[in-house]
């Protein structure tokens, strides 16, 4: 089956995976306070992750059964952002060859004037609910990630027990390995075209993205000071007829709409922001698609280092080789305590190459298994990011045409006002 073809199946599949039998929503949030110790308190948010079950079982394509939330149907428990964060770490260290779906961000990036850096904000907690449970669903869909014992524990243990003992027992890897894999780069000699190609667009998506979020930054900011700035239009209107008491009725008219026109803009961007957090999230998908490269490329320089050893290892046993019969041994035709010792060496390092070339054998035919593995999955990303970023540019030209025609509607109130004097 070719890379292409299994791509396809695997997309099938994710269509009919974990979310065929179980719904999976993060439907509240609260804030809560803890004291850590005398005096000191700890302020954070937890959300309610729920699970609901359509059935007992979920069949998976390959005959097994999956058990989803055991003998009750419904599970809810809470979750902090921390142990979003814990899961996700997780997911890089035990599936580098992933393109791991992000979490929403911790802070607020790209942030306009009017938007709140404040991450305890009411609306910022409520889009952030919304990218958590994304982030779920789309771990939830992955052919591999869903079906993740630390996933389904994820899910479902309330004191999250398990889930803390399994990280812990990779708390340590994760931190060198996923640094590691962030701040890899080496030349290869030989590098994978595709992997390299890949990383090549991951800079440039990331690159794109990120400015097409600061233009839309700078846009938000515009339009909102300019159509905060019609509130003085507004002011004006309505005290104008303090002089003109005959237009009383439409000159107070023409300053309300102009009041509305300046506080619409309030909820407009609001609602843009969603719109907004779905290119936000392929920024991070970016930075994933780039660690994915970096791990496959980490795994060629492995392979390009044992080939250094083994050439240094073979020239050093040649020169053992030619060292073994001496020029003393020659002419007298007796061995001496030299001969022996390149012997020795010889013999060791003939050991050692063994052991290495067993070792590279092992180590191209791991590197093609994973190599294969990424690409199907890069494959997978691409269809999905075309798919998803299709449906968020098109909602974002709806709702630009949306907002325009509200504000047309506004001016044409205040031209019939005007209208009527």
């Amino acid at each position: 089956m070719s890379c292409n073809d299994e791509n396809n199946v695997i997309i099938e599949n994710t269509q009919k995976g974990l979310l065929q039998t179980l719904d999976i929503a993060v439907t509240e949030s609260e804030n809560r306070k803890t004291e850590v110790s005398f005096g000191l308190w700890d302020n954070h948010t937890v959300y309610l992750v729920e699970s609901n079950s359509k059935c007992n079982s979920n069949p998976l394509g390959d005959g097994r059964v999956l058990e989803l939330l055991g003998p009750s149907k419904e599970k809810a428990v809470w979750r902090r952002y921390s142990d979003f964060e814990n899961f996700h770490k997780y997911l890089e260290t035990a599936y580098p060859f992933i393109v791991i779906p992000p979490l929403p961000e911790k802070r607020v990036l790209h942030a306009w004037q009017k938007l709140t850096v404040d991450k305890y904000d009411t609306d910022f907690i409520d889009r952030r609910r919304a990218g958590l449970e994304k982030f779920l669903l789309r771990v939830a869909a992955h052919p591999l990630l869903s079906r993740d014992s630390v996933f389904k524990n994820f899910l479902q243990e309330e004191n999250l027990q398990k889930v803390v003992t399994t990280e812990r027992q990779i708390k340590k890897a994760t931190s060198t390995h996923n640094l590691r894999i962030v701040n890899f780069s080496a030349d290869l000699r030989n590098p994978n075209r595709n992997i390299r190609e890949t990383k090549i667009y991951g800079n440039e998506l990331y690159l794109t993205l990120s400015n097409l979020l600061k233009v839309r930054t700078k846009l938000a900011d515009r339009e909102y000071g300019i159509h905060k700035l019609h509130e003085n239009y507004g002011r004006v209107f309505s005290e104008w007829p303090i002089v003109e008491k005959q237009m009383t009725n439409e000159l107070q008219s023409a300053g309300h709409y102009m009041d509305v026109y300046s506080v619409s803009i309030d909820s407009l961007l609001d609602e843009e922001e969603e719109f907004i957090d779905q290119i936000k999230e392929y920024t991070f998908f970016a930075e994933s698609l780039k660690c994915v490269c970096n791990f496959l490329e980490m795994k060629q320089h492995e392979i390009e280092q044992i080939e250094d050893i083994i050439t240094s290892k073979r020239s050093e046993q040649q020169l053992a080789k030619d060292r073994r019969h001496s020029l003393v041994s020659k002419v007298f035709g007796r061995s001496t305590d030299s001969d022996s010792k390149y012997n020795s060496r010889f013999n060791e390092l003939d050991l050692e190459l063994k052991t290495l070339e067993a070792e590279m054998v092992h180590v191209k035919e791991e590197e093609k298994h994973i190599c294969h593995k990424a690409l199907v999955d890069i494959a997978r990303f691409q269809q999905q990011k075309v798919i998803d970023l299709k449906e968020a540019l098109i909602c974002y030209i709806v709702f630009r045409i949306k907002m325009f025609r509200q504000g047309l509607l506004i001016w044409k109130n205040i031209q019939e006002s005007f209208t009527k004097l």
